[in-house]
């Protein structure tokens, strides 16, 4: 009986399918009607008040449309997103002469079994001054693919020729999803900003839910409220907006905490699987019903629903993290090396599966990566079946907003506090955390701590997850630099660095290929890998030698690559010429175990054109010699915002520059710098004894989050650690 439903079914998708194949021109021409149709996109005058922006986008819709179909197992999404934009200058012209959109595609858990599918619907057409119009012939655009790792995408790209300054370029973009889901499907979260990088005249914003679909939105930082209207099985959410200026570029802001912006989410769950989920229950209100508030002040509610629901959380890795106890720690482990050799083990579980993962979406089969949020309630479980008293954490990432604002599944996320003395935090399962580090997205954040386990006695806690110390995120760089023989144009630098918490991770592209990661995390990986070397004499079959000749080439690949991002990495950070080259380049330490927390390296180089000769005498140009500073232009300046830094972080440069013997330095005193305040600061010394000239600097910032009055202060410590690179200092011939 099963087979039969599921042959009618496929029947069912694959007429379905050759149906709007046969409809799609037809369907096409009827999109574009009804787009270039709009009376809305009939203005062609931009208003005087913007006349000297680069652009201006004169009308603007966005349509978002979702629902289940009656008897099938399908879900529809529909996004239409539709501009009209005059073009000022030719830096306006220059960005929007080419296009680039997505490729159809067909995706499948088998060769049988389609259960998505995307059509992107595009048009584009031009309006000159005259009001002539032309639309672009879409058949001339080329397919284009982008490698990610293991993953490829494919995407469209076509040139707009003839543009010129005061032309209007029309355009429309339709996405098209068909899910193949029969109890449930949660869709996507979408963040609709309502600025842009010009301003815009009207926009108009339109979300439509149809049967059986659960919709939750929530306006923030000023965004309009969404009116609903109801019509038979229909809701719709609108608002209309006008005159908004564009958005300004600024350092250390994120965007969806100081823009307009309405964030939105729809569910379509059948009442059978909701009564399986019930800590969806927690953010649902009822259908045909915009749920703009969840309780979250009561998340022990929440945390019960999720203990609740056993399977909600990955068995395997539960059931794994509690066999990787048994088997290697007794009963008298002291509890904070159970947790720490625990945590270190999903660490290393969570990379391997999720890298299987990437691997396996080359194939036809899929799986869902293993979420931070799974590892973490694995852990829980885990320490609850130790008995190691701990919290459970709810916060959402600080790029989104404050805990306060949360209204989607998707934002909510999970940390570990350990009650102890002190309590400390599990908060981050990241490839390169370290034991008691918590990601700096979540460092400040308001949270709510529940205890495990969950008892009819038990009441949230609302808490502030810790911020790191400076120090704690440090990078300590010692440049040691000398002429080289008779060739004052040119100086040997040898960098030994040292980088500690956060700051280490943006190093690792450039320094760790995934096989000496591996090899490092883990023993038996390594060791596998010297077994598949002595093994080499023997017979191989040609799938394994296959085997082993692409792994090899993606070893090589990836430590080419590698090595191109050093190179680039620092030419960029000394601001050297195109000639730059890295001589040679040493890992000391890779800071991934808490007993070596520090990733330490060594590189050494060439630097150029560090010298301007006058007469006899030579100005060295001390900004060449230490990594480049960050220039604050006028927008910087004039900041209206508050700051939403990375995180608290110190950066110290003991810098040894060797002079030769027929040359002394003079004005060294204009390299001394001591800008100090509550935000950060700035502070160097020069000293020269023995033709060896001294220079130690440290730049820090305090705080993750300053209030938009602060930021005059931390203007000063930063101007300085620029304007100390502008210096030049003298080096006179004896």
């Amino acid at each position: 009986m099963k087979t039969t439903k599921r042959l009618s079914a496929l029947f069912c998708f694959f007429l379905l399918l050759k149906l709007t194949m046969a409809q799609s021109d037809a369907d096409y021409e009827k999109l574009k009607q009804a787009m270039w149709s709009d009376p809305d996109f009939k203005v062609t005058e931009t208003p005087d008040k913007w006349k000297d922006e680069s652009a201006v986008i004169l009308a603007k819709s966005y349509e978002y449309v979702v629902k289940k179909e009656v008897f099938l197992n399908y879900v529809y999404e529909n996004i239409y997103l539709h501009k009209r934009v005059k073009l000022l200058d030719k830096s306006a012209v220059n960005e929007f002469s080419e296009f680039s959109f997505e490729n159809d595609y067909r995706k499948s858990y088998s060769f049988l079994s389609p259960y998505e599918i995307k059509d992107i619907s595009v048009g584009i057409k031009v309006i000159k001054p005259s009001g002539k119009e032309s639309i672009i012939d879409l058949k001339e655009a080329v397919l284009n693919e982008i490698k990610e790792g293991y993953n490829k995408k494919e995407f469209k790209k076509i040139a707009i020729s003839d543009l010129e300054q005061g032309d209007i370029i029309d355009y429309f973009y339709c996405i098209k999803n068909t899910y193949v889901e029969r109890y449930y499907k949660i869709l996507d979260p979408v963040y609709y900003m309502l600025v842009e990088d010009y301003p815009i005249v009207q926009q108009k914003f339109n979300v439509k839910t149809l049967r059986q679909i659960y919709f939750n939105s929530k306006s923030m930082n000023g965004a309009p409220a969404l009116k609903q209207t109801d019509k038979d099985d229909e809701s719709s959410y609108t608002f209309v907006d006008k005159d908004r200026e564009k958005s300004v570029s600024n350092l250390w802001a994120y965007p969806l905490r100081i823009y307009p912006v309405v964030k939105f989410q729809a569910f379509y769950i059948m009442n059978k699987v909701l009564n399986q989920l019930d800590f969806m229950r927690f953010f649902l209100s009822e259908k045909k019903t915009n749920n703009s508030n969840v309780d979250i002040a009561h998340t022990e509610v929440l945390a019960k629903k999720i203990y609740n629901t056993q399977y909600l959380f990955d068995y395997l890795a539960t059931s794994d993290g509690k066999s990787y106890l048994k088997s290697n720690f007794d009963k008298k482990t002291p509890t904070d090396t159970l947790v720490k050799h625990l945590f270190y083990f999903y660490r290393n579980y969570m990379y391997n599966y999720n890298m299987v993962n990437a691997i396996l979406r080359n194939t036809s089969y899929n799986r869902a990566d293993i979420s931070e949020n799974t590892i973490m309630l694995a852990f829980s479980d885990v320490l609850k079946s130790r008995k190691i008293n701990h919290d459970l954490v709810f916060t959402i990432p600080n790029y989104i907003s404050d805990i306060s604002n949360l209204i989607l599944p998707v934002e909510l996320n999970y940390l570990i506090r350990i009650k102890g003395n002190p309590d400390y935090f599990i908060g981050d399962f990241s490839s390169f955390a370290l034991f008691k580090s918590i990601n700096s997205s979540f460092q400040g954040n308001n949270a709510y701590a529940v205890n495990i386990p969950v008892t009819s006695n038990t009441r949230a806690q609302k808490i502030v997850i810790p911020t790191d110390k400076a120090d704690a995120n440090s990078e300590v760089t010692i440049v040691n630099a000398k002429f080289k023989e008779n060739q004052m144009d040119s100086l040997e630098v040898n960098i030994n660095r040292t980088l500690s918490g956060i700051n280490r991770e943006s190093s690792y592209s450039s320094l760790i290929t995934e096989f000496k990661y591996l090899n490092t995390i883990s023993p038996k990986q390594k060791k596998k890998e010297k077994e598949k070397e002595k093994e080499k004499t023997k017979k191989q079959s040609q799938k394994d030698l296959n085997a082993e000749k692409e792994r090899k080439q993606r070893q090589e690949q990836q430590q080419k690559d590698s090595e191109k991002r050093l190179q680039e990495s620092f030419k960029d950070e000394f601001g050297a010429d195109d000639n730059f080259k890295i001589r040679s380049y040493s890992v000391n330490q890779l800071g991934l175990w808490d007993y070596k927390k520090d990733l330490v390296y060594q590189v050494s180089f060439n630097i150029g054109n560090v010298l301007k000769k006058i007469g006899a005498n030579y100005l060295l140009e001390v900004g060449k010699v230490i990594p480049k500073q960050l220039e604050l232009n006028k927008n910087d300046i004039d900041r209206k915002v508050d700051v939403y830094a990375p995180y608290p972080r110190a950066f110290e440069y003991k810098i040894s520059i060797e002079i030769p013997s027929s040359y002394r330095i003079k004005g060294i005193e204009k390299l001394n710098y001591n800008i100090v305040n509550p935000t950060g600061g700035f502070i160097s010394k020069a000293d020269i004894q023995n033709n060896i000239l001294t220079i130690n600097v440290k730049k820090y910032y305090i705080n993750q989050f300053e209030k938009v009055t602060e930021w005059p202060k931390m203007v000063e410590f930063i101007e300085a650690a620029y304007n100390f690179t502008q210096q030049n200092i003298l080096l006179e011939k004896i």
